[in-house]
């Protein structure tokens, strides 16, 4: 199955097509910054085309078999192509283009009432249970903390 994104050639601004000179070289950059105009950083992609070596005019993204393919093409190659693969993608399915990511997983919440890990910590040590200094602490030793630290019922 076929899934098709095309893509146009972003090209240069007018502006400063003029100022460009063939083919894009470091020094047409520098001249750029030396006719007061600023550049951070400039990126001209010239595409070529895959099958024959001439000019591209576009990217073209597709899928087959599991697997993605990007092809730089002429406007007449991309034209071939979709002909090709038309009577194909008039019967295809389209699908969304990318999985979905799973959902990201919280840390548990911790009941307002339950104690500070550092006292549990604390008092295990001071009872001789081993314990390590950091993670998650076992719900077990929690336990004991709470039997030893619980209030004896007031009685009247």
């Amino acid at each position: 199955m076929f899934t098709f994104l095309r893509k146009a050639v972003h090209e240069v601004p007018i502006s400063l097509q003029s100022r460009l000179t063939p083919p894009h070289t470091t020094s047409s950059l520098k001249r750029l910054v030396h006719d007061g105009v600023s550049v951070t950083k400039a990126i001209v992609a010239h595409l070529v085309d895959d099958r024959e070596g001439a000019d591209a005019t576009e990217t073209v993204d597709f899928s087959y078999r599991g697997v993605r393919y990007q092809v730089d093409l002429t406007a007449a190659d991309a034209k071939a192509m979709d002909q090709a693969l038309a009577p194909y993608v008039g019967v295809a399915r389209r699908v969304d283009p990318t999985p979905r990511p799973a959902p990201r997983r919280t840390a548990a919440r911790v009941p307002n009432d339950a104690p500070a890990a550092r006292d549990v910590r604390a008092w295990a040590v001071a009872e001789g249970i081993t314990i390590s200094e950091r993670g998650r602490v076992s719900a077990e030793v929690v336990r004991r903390y709470q039997e030893a630290h619980r209030k004896p019922a007031l009685s009247s």
